[in-house]
């Protein structure tokens, strides 16, 4: 008797185990094959690819996704640029790569931003180089939490070739000093002063005028 049920049991374990192992190996494979669209040129599979992940919420505890996610992340913001580059910024990201485009490139940087180590340069850059508007919560955690670390990235996007990343860098430095001042030192204060002034020679007129108001506001502030 004492056998029998020592056989029975040792079955059922085995089954247990067989049956582990497979579905590990599934989950392996579909994150594989997650990954490989998420990696893939045809935009509709990365968007596909991406939603899956955000619904399903696979990158939670997930190194690996989460990593392929940043990447994916630098990967859109380059495309984004690449677009607005081509097009000499006539044709943004929604008409080249379709309606929902902008929507995805937004929640793809929120997710990230979920998960994101903060404390690492690389990872920084990718985010502020995303699409956000100037004044926005992300801008507003980061001012928080990062002010001094981001600031040497908006002062690099300050000087983009692309004049629209010229004026969002300007409009979220001019939001730092206004509103976030006690956040970065006198030194850094001065540093983002000068980049401002120096935009006072940009080749675009409307970023030459964006700028005089914005030292203008700033000067009425520190009377």
């Amino acid at each position: 008797m004492e056998m029998k049920v020592f056989g029975a049991i040792s079955a059922l374990l085995l089954t247990a185990g067989i049956t582990f192992a497979v579905h590990s190996s599934a989950q392996i494979q579909d994150q594989n094959d997650i990954i490989r669209q998420l990696n893939s040129d045809d935009t509709e599979q990365r968007i596909e690819a991406f939603y899956q992940i955000k619904e399903k919420g696979l990158a939670r505890d997930n190194k690996e996704l989460q990593t392929a996610l940043l990447n994916l992340l630098d990967k859109e913001n380059r495309l984004v640029d690449g677009a607005l580059r081509e097009s000499a910024q006539q044709v943004g990201a929604s008409a080249r790569y379709g309606e929902g485009y902008s929507e995805y490139h937004a929640w793809l940087a929120e997710l990230v931003m979920s998960f994101a180590d903060l404390n690492d340069r690389r990872t920084l850059s990718i985010l502020m180089h995303s699409s956000y508007h100037p004044t926005s919560r992300f801008i507003k955690k980061m001012f928080v939490s990062r002010a001094e670390q981001v600031v040497p990235i908006l002062i690099e996007l300050s000087h983009s070739d692309l004049s629209i990343r010229r004026a969002e860098a300007i409009e979220t430095l001019e939001f730092l000093l206004t509103d976030y001042r006690d956040k970065i030192s006198d030194g850094t204060a001065k540093a983002v002063k000068q980049s401002l002034t120096e935009r006072l020679s940009d080749s675009d007129p409307e970023i030459r005028l964006q700028v005089e108001h914005s030292l203008q506001k700033l000067q009425r502030i520190n009377r």
